[in-house]
């Protein structure tokens, strides 16, 4: 089995055990899995290089990124408009479908929720 020694190239992990997501730190492998965001990493090395540096990206500008990502917001913004209305059109037919199957007797009892009926589906 391999260590993590000097020369060695590695792909590792170093994370905040005090942050938020592990306070109190009662499981580990759960907390890890189930409740962090990602800001209690503090260094990442991988293959052997550095890519993340107390908390900060190394291998990228991420004000640049963020930058791009502010450019393009109308244009996203209006795609998604466009995929929104383009949706709600379809949204009778798969309530009818909905309904439909509903209906349908499977040999057990079924309760519309109130998010159903909320939707209109009820």
């Amino acid at each position: 089995m391999s260590i993590v020694a000097p020369g060695y190239k590695a792909d590792i992990a170093l994370l905040e055990l005090t942050s938020d997501s592990f306070t109190p730190l009662n499981d580990l492998p759960r907390q890890l899995v189930y409740a962090e965001t990602g800001n209690s990493v503090r260094h990442t090395i991988v293959n052997g290089a550095v890519v993340v540096r107390n908390g900060v990206v190394t291998t990228l500008d991420e004000q640049a990124i963020k930058a791009e990502l502010r450019r393009l917001a109308p244009t996203v913004r209006g795609y998604i408009a466009k995929i929104r209305s383009e949706a709600e059109a379809l949204i009778p037919y798969y309530r009818e479908m909905y309904l439909k199957a509903m209906r349908t007797d499977v040999g057990m009892m079924r309760r519309l929720s109130d998010a159903d009926e909320e939707l209109g589906f009820g």
